[in-house]
């Protein structure tokens, strides 16, 4: 789905980094101590860029200096969203420099972590310079117009808390790198799931809060798409992304420019995304984009559609839209369109022209139950060297022209791949049927730890898997057979798979489908006003057990109710008051009873409260069986016990 990107009439935004240099990998150089105020004078001796400051790189030996001391001061930037006096820079008498705004724009471009300031509003105060006991000019910073340069929502009492929760945020992402990210590129599609997975695109737009352009916004949203006031707008996602490749010491840019859609043509609209410079397989290095906003599916619980993930210019990524098909026409970064051009003669990086090869790094990767990675070009030669214990992971959708068997205590993870197409993704396809086989004996697994995907024979047969063993069949998959099913052909044949929990299973037509099954919310509790002499029976009599709506999430992510005669819900007593268990003869007590029932492994609890017996029977705590669930629709990779 497209977006529309919103435009900020002419404005140029600044996105700035989080203070407290969160992605310093080293120390700043050192300054010669400034006059009172914290000041601070050009650097000695200059240092190496770090890997995402592109436009300090472009800087003079002054205006870097200058970059550094602001840098250096970036507490000060903390403290009074009315008062920069605190931000000095120091500049020798003798060094012939003349300051400008242009490491001030470098800065906070290179820095989005330092996210509260709103960098269009920094000036060099009037009066500016004045000079020290020795002649050296000081400059300070100020604020345009005496107006705050803190973006709204920020001051100076929230903004530890901010600035905390986004460093913990950046930690935890990389905590959480799957084992299968073992390369740059692998690292690059989780941060671009991750982004899509964790929010929503602000609908507000253009009447989009400030907050919803910088980093925190991308980093911090509560990814809901009923509150639009923290979900990103480009920008937002941008510095995000840019914060996270920082974090990741993968060389960056961030880029401002002019995009174009089918919501917004033919004028088209400022926008933001970024680049990275990678090997391009073949020992060279070039750059590549990324745009996580139009990567980002409609639905939050939707991984990145990939469509622009590592593109070049001469990308096709928009097929329909005439004149505007490539990245490098509905993306102009060119001079003419950029901020950092036409206001600083700041330039962007030469993009490559193609997209980088998916398979530069080998489309399958051998996970060793002893800790060891290899990568592969084919998944045939995978599973040749794959033993017991093994998992293949892949890397990029791959093709068969042979029946593949399936190893013995061997798990294939699909991996989510899409084949390049998000409508329609298929991450094996074979010219066999089967496509593949588990020989009898043998067990070995197929799942699936990203989002929905395929894997599809054009045979003219309906067989998939022929399972002449035990196949365990993970979520989120399709088989799909090349034919209608005529006869006894099955699309697993053989014996039937053991699935995964939670699974609803569907096989239609040539079609085998493997949904997860959302965990189901209890039932509110419910009362009964007993009279004497009434038994358990007479409860289950009046109380049978309410209905409870399942869902499951379809290939799109969407939650889809799951017809009711599908299953059944058979609600049994596992409680009553103070925990004892009670036959239907047995006389009924004030307090409550616990009834539960099970459905696609799920143990869904119930709870009547019952009252209006003279005699009063102790109250106790209730005790909940069933299990809490945090599981989401990229969360399904299950190892069979």
């Amino acid at each position: 789905m497209e977006r529309q990107h919103p435009g900020q009439g002419g404005k140029k935004l600044c996105c700035v980094l989080l203070a407290g240099s969160l992605l310093w990998s080293g120390g700043l150089p050192a300054y010669a101590a400034g006059p009172a105020g914290g000041s601070n004078s050009f650097a000695q001796t200059l240092r190496m860029a770090e890997p995402g400051e592109y436009f300090y790189t472009q800087l003079n030996e002054n205006e870097k200096a200058v970059y550094d001391s602001i840098l250096s001061q970036v507490e000060e930037l903390a403290k009074d969203p009315l008062d920069l006096s605190g931000v000095q820079v120091v500049i020798p008498k003798d060094s012939g420099y003349s300051i400008t705004g242009k490491p001030i724009f470098a800065v906070f471009r290179d820095h989005p972590e330092i996210f509260w300031v709103d960098s269009s509003k920094l000036v060099w105060a009037e009066g500016n310079p004045r000079q020290d006991g020795e002649g050296n000019d000081i400059f300070v910073l100020s604020c345009m117009s005496g107006e705050s340069f803190f973006y709204p929502g920020f001051a100076p009492e929230n903004l530890p808390q901010y600035r905390a929760d986004l460093n913990a945020k950046v930690a935890e992402i990389k905590a959480n790198v799957p084992a299968t990210a073992v390369d740059t590129v692998a690292k690059l599609r989780y941060l671009n799931d991750w982004i899509a997975l964790h929010n929503v695109y602000n609908d507000a737009g253009l009447s989009a809060s400030n907050f919803s352009r910088c980093a925190a916004s991308g980093l911090l949203s509560d990814n809901d798409v009923n509150t639009t006031d923290d979900d990103p707008v480009c920008y937002g996602y941008a510095t995000a992304m840019k914060v996270l490749l920082d974090a990741f010491g993968i060389e960056n840019a961030y880029i401002e420019g002019w995009a174009y859609n089918t919501n917004n043509r033919p004028n088209g609209e400022q926008h933001a995304w970024n680049y990275v410079k990678l090997d391009d397989g073949t020992g060279n290095t070039q750059w590549y984009a990324l745009d996580p906003t139009w990567d980002d599916p409609q639905l939050s619980i939707l991984p990145a559609r990939q469509v622009y993930f590592l593109v070049g210019s001469s990308t096709e990524t928009e097929k329909n839209f005439t004149g505007y098909e490539t990245f490098g026409k509905n993306h102009d970064s060119s001079t003419a369109k950029s901020p950092a051009y036409t206001t600083w003669k700041l330039t962007y990086p030469a993009l490559a022209q193609q997209a980088r090869d998916p398979s530069a790094d080998g489309n399958v990767l051998l996970q060793g139950a002893d800790g060891s990675s290899r990568s592969y070009d084919t998944l045939e030669a995978a599973m040749n060297d794959a033993v017991s214990g093994d998992t293949l992971v892949l890397q990029n959708a791959v093709s068969l022209s042979n029946t593949l068997m399936l190893k013995d205590g061997v798990t294939l993870d699909l991996n989510g791949q899409t084949g390049g197409n998000a409508s329609s993704p298929c991450a094996v396809t074979s010219t066999a049927s089967p496509v593949f086989r588990v020989e009898a004996g043998g067990s070995a697994t197929i799942t699936n730890s990203m989002g929905f995907t395929t894997v599809k024979t054009s045979a003219a047969s309906v067989t998939v898997v022929e399972n002449n063993g035990t196949l365990n069949l993970g979520t989120n998959i399709q088989l799909s057979g090349g034919t209608t099913p005529m006869g006894s052909a099955a699309v697993i044949s053989g014996n039937a798979p053991k699935l995964a929990p939670h699974t609803r299973y569907v096989a239609v037509s040539k079609f085998v489908t493997t949904y997860l099954v959302a965990q189901p919310q209890d039932p509110a509790p419910d009362s009964y006003q007993a009279q004497e002499g009434d038994t358990v029976q007479d409860l289950l009599n009046a109380r049978p057990g309410p209905a409870v709506a399942m869902q499951y999430y379809g290939n799109m992510g969407n939650l889809i109710n799951i017809p009711g005669t599908e299953y059944t819900l058979d609600w049994k007593l596992q409680q009553g008051p103070n925990g004892g268990q009670h036959q239907p003869t047995d006389p009924l007590e004030n307090g409550s009873y616990v009834f539960e029932a099970q459905a696609y492994d799920y143990t869904i609890s119930y709870e009547v409260e019952v009252s209006g017996l003279l005699t009063q029977a102790p109250r106790r705590s209730l005790r909940w069986l069933s299990p809490v669930w945090t599981r989401r629709w990229r969360d399904s990779r299950w190892t069979p016990g």
